[in-house]
């Protein structure tokens, strides 16, 4: 009889191991934000009893204005080399970061802030191993969300009973979404096109969830027949297929971010004559429209994305209905803004978390 495979997150996994008595030990890992984040998880308030700690260390005295937090794991001790768990199969859990990358990146989504690994430090404070890491200071007209005074790790607390409650079936997924996600607010000052990209990538990983209804299946399959009948050569065929295909992906990525967005989002500014400049619940699709489609010419035609430029203002578009530069003319107006889209994202992000992590309580 083969044994059920648990697909959840590596530090979920870890924790049980570790609850369940196996030999272990704790490795420290040092971490920097821009971000000023009050309160701790440690003590009485540490996840997982006790056996995942963090709390700020104060700033960083190699990079100013910058903030130094420690994140502290007990892990789980390796049985003289053995591999954790050899029920492994194609379709089995993999964290390429580790226990630690998983975190960083709930703590990212957690808190809406990134966190870059500089050290790690095993067993009882010794054996210090730097790590390289690119850092390029943020401007609050670009992500201003990064600098609200309000973030306390007390808060987040309840969060991590979502993830405790979330179908292991899912964690694959979402663990690269939320990768995706906090490698795209690591990316905002060094490539805005990357970064950009890496917030489409978070929401495409998840679309595999979208049922886009026993309608629209049976107009493709209406489709693919007719592709079947005609007298279109093989390559012809396959190319008109992959091309249904990608159709299909970008209707759930509209599906998707329309369903786990709320219509009373702060996100959106419904005031009439100001479609210019803000972004509506009524105008919303058109403009998610444009970033799929933007995303299809960034990765197959090598086009840059044209993205709203950085203002102090709280607008969500620049306010044009076109642009030139050099000898390129742009209608209509830009992409959102990378605020309003990175925000956006993470909106979904845990309020999809909070819908599957529902159906097992």
């Amino acid at each position: 009889m083969t044994a059920t495979r648990d697909n959840r997150m590596c530090f979920l996994r870890e924790n049980d191991r570790v609850n369940s008595g196996e030999d272990s030990y704790v490795t420290h890992y040092e971490l920097i934000s821009e971000s000023y984040i009050t309160g701790g998880l440690y003590d009485e308030s540490a996840l997982f009893g006790g056996n995942i700690e963090m709390r700020m260390l104060g700033e960083s005295p190699y990079i100013k204005g910058l903030n130094v937090y420690r994140l502290t794991i007990r892990h789980p001790r390796p049985n003289n080399g053995a591999i954790e768990d050899t029920n492994a199969s194609r379709d089995g859990y993999f964290s390429d970061e580790g226990p630690q990358g998983e975190l960083m990146g709930l703590f990212s989504l957690f808190l809406n802030s990134r966190f870059y690994l500089t050290s790690v430090i095993h067993e009882e404070l010794c054996h210090l191993s730097p790590y390289k890491f690119h850092f390029q200071p943020c401007s609050k007209n670009v992500a201003g969300f990064l600098f609200n005074e309000d973030k306390n790790f007390n808060h987040i607390a309840p969060k991590f009973s979502l993830i405790e409650n979330f179908p292991g079936q899912y964690h694959q997924k979402f663990y690269f979404s939320i990768r995706f996600y906090s490698r795209a607010l690591r990316l905002i000052s060094i490539d805005k096109d990357v970064a950009y990209l890496n917030l489409v990538n978070a929401i495409e990983t998840l679309l595999d969830y979208v049922d886009l209804g026993d309608e629209f299946e049976r107009a493709e399959v209406e489709i693919r027949e007719k592709i079947e009948k005609a007298s279109f050569e093989a390559s012809v065929q396959s190319e008109l297929v992959a091309y249904l295909k990608q159709r299909k992906k970008g209707h759930k990525f509209l599906v998707f971010l329309k369903k786990y967005s709320s219509t009373s989002s702060p996100l959106f500014n419904n005031a009439p004559g100001k479609e210019h400049i803000y972004i509506s619940y009524a105008n919303f699709e058109s403009h998610l429209k444009k970033i799929y489609q933007a995303r299809s010419a960034y990765v197959h035609a090598g086009e840059p994305f044209h993205i709203s430029s950085d203002s102090s203002r709280d607008w969500h578009l620049d306010g044009s209905l076109g642009q030139t530069w050099d000898q390129r003319q742009w209608e209509g107006s830009p992409l959102p803004r990378f605020f309003w889209f990175a925000s956006l994202v993470r909106e979904c992000l845990m309020n999809f978390l909070e819908e599957k992590a529902q159906l097992t309580i």
